[in-house]
């Protein structure tokens, strides 16, 4: 039983790492220049890209040197660049319509305003359920969790984040702790504590976006609409499965878990529903995803094949509040990487 339960962890922490992870790049400056980082913590160089920075959905198109800072307020490779890096051709910006046609564009724009009112957020609240129908090999598993999730140093470089609540799994209640420090991801339920690294802070939290399961890039997004609730407004979507995988194998090669013990790992499907209240701010966020990969177990190196669907809702509290966050000791955790 240990050592099922030990693929469904491991399953399991990279689901919900994967589901609260929001995808979008961001500019940044030194004492050099600008720089772009891209949703995998990677950054451009060497030539010319098309971004949308304000993820307004309309891209310019910006040159950067082989060292990855971008060239303003001058000529770039025969091309003349403003102050901003923007190509230009007779002093208008050069710009090409990034996203897909099938969005509703009030609902794109109301999407905009609440992401901007969120950004400012540095400490954030939420609590999560989580129901997972999971096949491992012929055996099907029904699992769910309540979780309360606290988050500081979202918009720098020190992440910190605490996950504690239930799982409840054959018929039973089980206590269940989960956060991140450090580079490493702690998971501590049904009798065992387990780490693996997985530098979020690097190749995630540095693009300040990490949290939720809602600020996707615009190319990712499609069919989004919006209905109205009482007071509040829901904003339905569909995901491109083209552009999430792309963005998954990217981030799992980035944070380090690629390769070990997992491979495969695909999404299927994603859709989900963004819920904004009257004043603009974003209170709650569901995403239902339909996953699969395969885990290879340390002691035998054999391999389950694991398929699951998983139905993530978080309700956000208490915006705008700041708190600072104790975390639990890191004693005890059986490193999953060093296991023979």
């Amino acid at each position: 039983m240990k050592k099922w339960t030990k693929t469904f962890l491991t399953s399991l922490v990279l689901a919900l790492a994967m589901s609260i992870t929001a995808f979008a790049g961001q500019w940044n400056q030194d004492h050099i220049g600008w720089w772009y980082q891209k949703d995998d913590g990677s950054w451009y160089a060497n030539g010319w890209e098309w971004i949308d920075g304000n993820g307004d959905g309309v891209a310019e198109c910006y040159y950067f040197t082989p060292d990855g800072y971008l060239v303003v307020d001058g000529i770039a490779d025969g091309y003349t660049v403003n102050a901003d890096g923007a190509w230009t051709e007779n002093g208008v910006i050069q710009r090409k319509v990034t996203a897909d046609p099938s969005n509703d564009a009030a609902a794109i724009a109301l999407y905009q305003a609440a992401q901007a009112k969120y950004a400012a957020l540095d400490c954030i609240e939420a609590d999560a359920s989580c129901i997972m129908d999971m096949t491992i090999q012929d055996m099907n598993v029904k699992a769910g969790m309540d979780l309360n999730l606290k988050m500081t140093g979202v918009r720098g470089n020190n992440l910190q984040y605490v996950m504690d609540g239930t799982m409840e799994m054959f018929g039973a209640t089980f206590p269940v702790t989960m956060f991140y420090k450090d580079g490493w991801y702690y998971t501590d339920t049904m009798d065992m504590k387990i780490k693996q690294p997985m530098d979020i802070a690097t190749a995630i939290a540095n693009v300040n976006e990490n949290t939720g399961v809602m600020e996707m890039n615009l190319a990712m997004i499609r069919n989004m609409k919006a209905e109205q609730k009482d007071s509040n407004t829901v904003l339905t979507y569909d995901m491109s499965q083209e552009a999430l995988n792309n963005y998954v194998q990217a981030a799992l090669a980035q944070t380090g878990t690629a390769g070990e013990g997992l491979s495969g790992y695909k999404i299927n499907s994603a859709s989900g529903s963004v819920t904004i209240d009257a004043n603009g701010n974003l209170v709650q966020d569901q995403v239902l995803m339909d996953m699969e990969m395969s885990v290879i177990d340390p002691e035998t190196g054999t391999t389950s094949d694991v398929k699951y669907v998983m139905d993530v809702e978080c309700n956000y509290k208490n915006l705008g509040q700041t708190f600072t966050l104790t975390l639990p000791s890191t004693e005890g955790y059986t490193d999953l990487t060093q296991q023979q």
